[in-house]
């Protein structure tokens, strides 16, 4: 018995195919492109062998995470490969059929196309689970007889925004992606005594569904894994104090899915503090100049470091090898490897 992670080639996005011996969940599904969709599909058809997919969590609804969801659902190829009581959980406003007119082109955000994926999935007859928040999910959600899931991210208020955003109106407003500066050209030490950004704003990235997986082995062990999908560093920080967290009294994880790709804007020194684990879990394919440095110099210096290996995981080997060649990042105490797949 074990549970296996398997990291996708998702572009610029995150898809994560997650399997125990009884239960299959999907998490994201990358960019919006045929080739990687593809791709997806193909490598999701080879570790599933013969099991279905039980459950497809996107986490919001940013292009890059459920932008090839829009594509894969019209392929039967791959709806042979969901079970027939599969659930998609995507947060949405319920009974709201809003549809924009034209794309807004400065932004991976996109209202529009998550509007006509909620079509695509009741066309598709699969059943759609929304309002996903902490409030509406204070007890375990159980996935199969080993693992559950405790959600820490949206709250009700942060859902609350994305649903009344969610109108035309709102075009002008969305974010042109400030993270895509690099801050590469900066060292190690000088990002160290440079504060903390400020939070990212996104309205999006704040209705992420994060959560903490727990796998219970065949000792009944607990094995610990947290996905933060792009969520905001102030409601992930409440959500594990309020279930106990601290500085003192870190939650204690195999591996970090990190939030947003690497984004200084959602890593920072408070997060790092309440959570001890060795592994850090980056999906990119390094188009958008992410990770941020600054994000991988909070990890290295973080309060939980016992001074043994930090492992960086990436999905990409170009992202790894941009990394190694960065000569203050070869030289620090950390492991930087390129794996998509990961099991315990």
């Amino acid at each position: 018995m074990s549970i296996r992670f398997h990291f996708l080639p998702a572009g610029s996005g995150d898809s994560i195919l997650i399997q125990t011996d009884d239960f299959v969940i999907l998490v994201d599904s990358g960019d919006p492109n045929d080739d990687i969709a593809e791709e997806l599909k193909e490598k999701i058809t080879d570790a599933l062998g013969d099991t279905k997919i039980n459950w497809i969590i996107l986490t919001h609804i940013d292009d890059d995470h459920i932008g090839g969801m829009k594509i894969l659902l019209n392929d039967d190829e791959f709806l042979a490969l969901l079970a027939q009581d599969c659930k998609i959980w995507m947060n949405y406003p319920n009974g709201n059929t809003t549809i924009f007119d034209c794309e807004n082109s400065s932004s991976l955000i996109s209202y529009s196309n998550a509007d006509r994926l909620k079509d695509l999935v009741d066309k598709k007859i699969i059943q759609h689970v929304d309002k996903v928040h902490i409030e509406e999910y204070q007890e375990r959600v159980l996935a199969g007889n080993h693992v559950y899931l405790e959600i820490i991210s949206p709250n009700h208020r942060k859902l609350e925004r994305l649903i009344n955003t969610w109108s035309k109106y709102t075009k002008s407003k969305m974010i042109s992606a400030p993270f895509l500066l690099s801050d590469y050209n900066q060292s190690l030490s000088f990002l160290t005594g440079e504060p903390d950004n400020k939070a990212c704003s996104s309205i999006p990235n704040g209705s992420s569904i994060a959560f903490i997986l727990t796998y219970l082995d065949e000792s009944k062990k607990e094995n610990k894994f947290l996905f933060l999908a792009d969520s905001h560093t102030g409601i992930i920080r409440k959500s594990l104090e309020n279930k106990g967290y601290s500085e003192s009294n870190p939650i204690i994880v195999n591996f970090v899915k990190i939030s947003h790709h690497g984004s200084k804007y959602n890593t920072n020194r408070k997060l790092m503090s309440l959570i001890d684990s060795e592994n850090f879990i980056f999906l990119t394919d390094d188009n958008l100049f992410l990770p941020h440095k600054k994000t991988i110099e909070r990890i290295i210096n973080r309060k939980h470091n016992k001074k043994s290996k930090t492992n960086l995981i990436f999905n990409y080997e170009c992202t790894t090898k941009k990394l190694i060649s960065d000569k203050c990042i070869s030289i620090a105490n950390i492991n930087i490897t390129h794996q998509d797949f990961i099991e315990y």
